[in-house]
């Protein structure tokens, strides 16, 4: 009260003096005390994945020229480059990621008043510019340039290799497989050695057709100590082959793949005659036996093929463990549809 009634008596030419004497005018001291953003930024290195990238440490300047805790209502926005929340976000703020920012809502903490953020690159840019706002601020920008770790190619290549591989592995679970021809029991038509693609999807959409060559599991028994004993080597030709898993006391199995052409499909009336395929009473051409070497020398059935199963043949015909010998083929034991050869290279050809 004394102050102010010393202000009301003073004559206008004093209090003139007065103000002349501080330190600031009236438009610096506005300017002193008004809310400032506050910007600060250290380069960082992941060692995991090689890069190097910025994190920066957003603050408030209050009206008394203090660090403020309270950040709420300011938005941080990235041209180029990608921004994204530090995991050393202080307790107490928001993040909210909007269209084109983010918004920093809430307190932070007295001993660590910002809002933390990491900046990296994003393949396409060598610089990002950091843009910084709130209401009754002037805004804040910065630009960072990207220099990438000298491991960083290292890690892109490691990257692509380990995509690479995943993707390879989905496309043989799911879609296609090689398979290795370990004789001559498709002949002419494969060779032992060939290395083939087959189809793993096509029969989960439809069932095989008569005259496709499809790639099947076959149990082959042994007993627990000839299985024990037998080397890798010898796992292939181990044991007694069948179509289905039929086992007898003190029998193990091992699963191999198989390769044949489909002769007769469920309801399918099958009989060999004369060195003919007969189906359903009619004789069934087969234009894949080019030398009488290939021609049947046996006869067999009549047999009408039971449901969900397959009757095949080897294009070999005499020199095949196929349905003639071991059965009907459960259409379970389908792999897939053998496509193509892929090696070698004189043997490249599609597989009709």
């Amino acid at each position: 009260m004394i102050g102010l009634y010393f202000l009301d008596t003073m004559e206008t030419n004093e209090l003139n003096e007065v103000t002349d004497q501080l330190p600031l005018d009236m438009d610096e001291a506005a300017v002193a005390f008004h809310p400032k953003l506050t910007l600060a930024s250290k380069k960082m290195h992941n060692r995991r994945r090689g890069i190097n990238y910025h994190r920066v440490f957003i603050g408030m300047i209050d009206f008394a020229g203090d660090q403020s805790p309270e950040l709420d209502g300011i938005n941080v926005g990235m041209e180029g480059g990608m921004i994204v929340p530090s995991r050393d976000l202080p307790e107490g703020l928001t993040i909210e990621e909007r269209e084109d920012c983010y918004h920093v809502g809430g307190r932070a903490s007295d001993e660590n008043p910002y809002a933390v953020f990491d900046i990296f690159p994003d393949g396409k840019s060598q610089a990002g510019k950091l843009i910084i706002e709130s209401d009754g601020c002037e805004p804040v920008e910065e630009t960072f340039e990207f220099t990438p770790s000298g491991l960083h190619w290292l890690f892109d290549v490691t990257e692509s290799l380990v995509w690479a591989f995943f993707i390879a592995m989905l496309i043989r679970i799911f879609l296609f497989q090689t398979f290795f021809i370990p004789s001559g029991s498709m002949q002419p038509t494969l060779f032992e050695g060939d290395r083939i693609v087959a189809n793993k999807l096509l029969y989960n959409l439809r069932a095989p057709k008569r005259g496709e060559v499809v790639i099947f599991k076959v149990f082959s028994h042994t007993s627990a100590e000839e299985l024990e004993a037998a080397s890798t080597e010898r796992l292939l030709t181990l044991g007694r082959s069948s179509f289905t898993k039929n086992l007898k006391f003190g029998e193990r199995y091992i699963l191999r793949d198989y390769i044949k052409r489909v002769a007769g499909l469920p309801g399918d009336e099958v009989e060999i005659r004369d060195k003919q395929l007969i189906v359903n009473g009619e004789t069934v051409d087969e234009p894949w036996i080019t030398e009488a070497k290939y021609d049947f020398s046996y006869t067999y059935g009549p047999v009408v093929v039971p449901e969900d199963h397959l009757f095949v043949l080897g294009d070999n015909h005499n020199n095949s463990q196929d349905s003639h010998k071991l059965g009907f083929l459960p259409l379970e034991n389908v792999v897939g549809k053998a496509m193509f050869v892929f090696y070698p290279a004189k043997n490249i050809k599609l597989i009709d």
